[in-house]
């Protein structure tokens, strides 16, 4: 049975590359999938919104992509159903920051895309912090604990 790095890998081969999450958000991810997430495939990670900082004048390519990829928020995951967009926020322990996240995200994906889709919001955490499901449930956003 594969564990630890070996069902990362296994499962960044059949769903892509978890770009820059981290091991821990890395495995809540993969027990996401295998609880179920995987039925929403495919996914495309690492979706850049916002502009970012300009470069200062006279800089070079190397240095203004630099700038546009630090200065761009990530969004971790997203997937398309239909006419609709689900972006999701992969978390540890999520608390108000996630949650702001994504209401950040819709915003910034809104502003750049005239695509016509409807936005979903989602949160993946392998635990809610206290006080968190009402706000999600006003909010409308969607939320499933992978647990530990």
């Amino acid at each position: 049975m594969l564990q630890g790095h070996d069902l990362i890998r296994f499962y960044e081969r059949q769903f892509g590359p978890f770009v820059h999450m981290g091991a821990a958000d890395k495995a809540i991810w993969v027990r996401y999938l295998m609880q179920g997430g995987a039925a929403y495939a495919p996914f495309s990670y690492d979706l850049r919104v916002g502009h970012g900082v300009e470069a200062p004048r006279g800089t070079g390519i190397i240095g203004t992509k630099a700038a546009y990829a630090l200065t761009t928020k990530r969004i971790d995951v997203v997937c398309y159903r239909g006419n609709t967009v689900r972006i999701i926020e992969v978390k540890q322990r999520a608390g108000l920051s996630a949650i702001g996240q994504l209401i950040g995200y819709s915003d910034l994906y809104n502003q750049q895309n005239s695509d016509g889709y409807a936005v979903e919001l989602m949160l993946v955490t392998d635990e809610l912090q206290p006080d968190m499901q009402s706000i999600l449930e006003q909010q409308t956003i969607a939320w499933y604990e992978v647990g530990y």
